[in-house]
């Protein structure tokens, strides 16, 4: 195991790192990241996504997209996850363009995608290499205490991960800017729905990975946590000074992988950092990448950083 020492702003990460290729002992990998608005160029009249247009104020074109997406593809190809959870896509055709870019190509990722009520159009979406995962069935699932509040919805695939049964649930939740009640009832919804699934099936392993809008320890995330035998590896990294999403000199651990059930091995979590995922200077130096200052293209990659999830047999 390797330590480095990196200069983040005013913080110094101590990180280990993992081997990302599948070497070892190393047999199955999933990872989460808020990709920060990967939108098409089109404007959608059921959304509000007028910016996200080339006549919007984010000046959003066709090469400014294709720019972005192969930033992500880097990242990913980095990583070569068999499972990426994925927030703040669009739609389809922008994943599925991720997904068949040619820096992942030789990854072979199918994906799954529902479109939500989100009022930006913003959704959820899984890739999973073909070759490692067989998706058996799959569906949109929107938050049960909040049946009629328009946000994007959990996304569960069931399936084969390489033999183990898995249950897979990617998230999003709502906001910080939304209501504590709006927040705790999503965080209320997930548990119950995790709950549901651990119980029913007591031989699958269960994946829970998202943007929780939320740190370990936080009222949304001890309630998601009251699921059945469902673990947090990510809560530790945060205690010790890891996170994927930095807010006035703050580092917030958002993003995490959760499991539960019958785990095929033993966990390593990680929040994947590079030097090209953080910004070098100007306002947001130090902090992840970022597309846009404000409303000026800087072509960077994300607001947060990807979180690494492996399970060592």
């Amino acid at each position: 195991m390797l330590y480095f020492r990196i200069f983040l702003g005013s913080v110094f990460w101590w990180l280990w790192i993992f081997p990302l290729l599948g070497q070892g002992d190393i047999c199955r990998k999933a990872a989460f990241y808020n990709v920060e608005n990967l939108f098409d160029t089109v404007n959608d009249p059921a959304s509000q996504d007028g910016d996200f247009t080339p006549d919007g104020r984010y000046g959003w074109t066709e090469e400014r997209l294709n720019e972005k997406t192969g930033h992500l593809a880097r990242v990913l190809s980095e990583i070569a996850a068999d499972l990426v959870g994925l927030a703040e896509v669009e739609n389809a055709p922008v994943v599925e363009r991720l997904a068949g870019h040619p820096a992942v190509a030789a990854l072979g990722y199918g994906f799954v995608h529902f479109d939500s009520p989100d009022p930006r159009g913003i959704d959820v979406a899984l890739l999973y290499r073909r070759a490692r995962f067989r998706p058996l069935a799959m569906q949109a699932v929107r938050y049960r205490q909040l049946p009629h509040y328009r946000t994007r919805e959990m996304l569960h695939v069931r399936g084969v991960w390489q033999g183990h049964p898995t249950h897979v649930l990617v998230c999003h939740l709502p906001s910080v800017l939304s209501s504590r009640q709006v927040r705790h009832r999503a965080a209320a919804s997930v548990r119950f729905y995790a709950d549901s699934l651990l119980r029913a099936d007591p031989d699958h392993l269960l994946v829970l990975m998202g943007d929780f809008n939320a740190n370990p320890g936080s009222r949304p995330m001890k309630l998601i946590g009251q699921a059945a035998g469902l673990d947090n590896p990510f809560a530790a990294l945060y205690k010790s000074g890891y996170g994927t999403y930095l807010y006035r000199g703050k580092w917030n651990m958002y993003d995490s992988v959760l499991v539960g059930g019958t785990l095929p091995g033993r966990v390593q979590a990680q929040v994947f950092i590079r030097d090209y995922l953080i910004q070098p200077d100007g306002p947001y130096q130090g902090y992840p990448y970022r597309s846009f200052s404000g409303f000026r293209y800087i072509s960077g990659y994300s607001d947060h950083l990807p979180v690494v999830l492996t399970f060592a047999e």
